[in-house]
């Protein structure tokens, strides 16, 4: 994958995920710098938390299972929504 090969760095969100794009990007360890999934850090802090205020834009969603999709868009690849529910 020759599109990885010139990378100065690479984040990556946990220890088991550096082991895993060090293997996947050929890329020496030193190079992979830890800073965790920012946008996780978001929706896990609770000061940030808008359950309430979707909850009055949309009351028809109390007492019912929400869930969040969250795609990531790929060329030439189809996602199958069932499986992902399943």
């Amino acid at each position: 994958m020759c599109m990885h090969k010139n990378y100065d760095f690479v984040i990556a969100p946990s220890d088991k995920t550096k082991e895993i794009f060090s293997e996947a990007f050929n890329i020496n360890k030193e190079k992979i710098v830890k800073l965790g999934l920012p946008r996780l850090e978001y929706i896990y802090n609770s000061k940030f938390d808008r359950s309430n205020e979707i909850l009055t834009e949309y009351p028809n969603l109390k007492n019912k299972q929400n869930i969040v999709y969250i795609p990531t868009f790929r060329k030439n690849q189809n996602t199958n929504l069932e499986e992902i529910l399943k």
